[in-house]
């Protein structure tokens, strides 16, 4: 009878751990409100929590889906992340590191947090409404660099060369936007010798 006291006893244990184990794991609440937007689409959520360091993780509904973001308590918090771009299926999340820097970046799947990038990349533009990312593979290009163009409707990448006149001054990343964008082309704007200029390109 004592045998059978114990083993109901280490059931109901074992029980209330994996309860409380799962509660951690799948319910974690802000400690406090971010400095950043935290609404995605689709809702998801992007939920702040601070100990001896800073997470961002990524949330739907009460289910936490992955930790996306790690820091120093240190450290701004736009430095641990923000949202940057929020397209249907996956989002931006970046990472500024100073004035006048590049913007590092992610794109997150959102169902899963994984970054679907396969080298570091940098922001320069995005245009949410038409599921499309224009980044940089490097910080501070050359020519041998290249703009990236990235169709979340079709999950193609293609690559085009940077204005040739670009390149005299810095902060090459920061002087680019995209103008206008088409099924067949898109024009950016950029900023080179005193005045804006435009570049088209045929997608």
């Amino acid at each position: 009878m004592r045998a059978l006291f114990k083993h109901i006893l280490l059931f109901l244990l074992v029980h209330v751990c994996i309860r409380s184990f799962s509660q951690v794991t799948n319910e974690i609440k802000e400690t406090k409100a971010y400095d950043y937007p935290t609404t995605l689409r689709g809702g998801y959520k992007i939920v702040f929590k601070t100990d001896i360091t800073n997470h961002l993780y990524l949330q739907k509904q009460n289910k936490i889906i992955a930790s996306v973001a790690d820091e120093d308590t240190s450290l701004l918090y736009k430095s641990l992340g923000y949202i940057r771009a929020d397209f249907e299926r996956y989002f931006v999340l970046a990472h500024s590191f100073g004035a006048g820097n590049p913007t590092e970046i992610e794109l997150l799947k959102k169902a899963t947090g994984k970054n679907i990038l396969k080298k570091e990349a940098y922001f320069i533009d995005a245009i949410e409404t038409k599921e499309i990312l224009l980044y940089c593979d490097v910080n501070v290009p050359t020519a041998k660099q290249k703009l990236a163009l990235y169709n979340l409707r079709t999950m193609e990448v293609k690559l085009f060369k940077f204005p040739e006149d670009i390149f005299d001054e810095p902060q090459i990343l920061n002087r680019i936007k995209i103008a206008s964008l088409t099924d067949r082309s898109f024009t950016i704007k950029y900023w080179a010798n005193g005045r804006d200029k435009t570049k088209t390109y045929y997608r």
